[in-house]
């Protein structure tokens, strides 16, 4: 088997992102993103975006300019319903 070099991955952000923009690793280009939009479930925005990986690992937070990008599962849900609780 070949070990995997990029992956779609889910994002969640700081801030709203650029769609297109390149998802950066300190300053090495190791992604774009695809799909953005506002989450009112989540209370932020969320997208999609290739990642490759770097040195075998995937990173778990990259940059789209100044916004901070976080990996995240997808799809975008509360899989144990706790915000419902809240």
């Amino acid at each position: 088997a070949f070990p995997l070099e990029r992956r779609l991955a889910g994002l969640t952000f700081d801030s709203p992102p650029q769609r297109g923009a390149p998802l950066l690793l300190d300053d090495r280009v190791v992604g774009r993103i695809t799909s953005c939009a506002s989450s009112p479930a989540l209370g932020a925005p969320i997208g999609l975006g290739w990642i490759r990986a770097v040195d075998g690992d995937f990173p778990t937070e990259v940059r789209a300019g100044t916004v901070r990008a976080t990996v995240a599962a997808t799809p975008f849900y509360d899989p144990k319903g706790e915000r419902q609780r809240a």
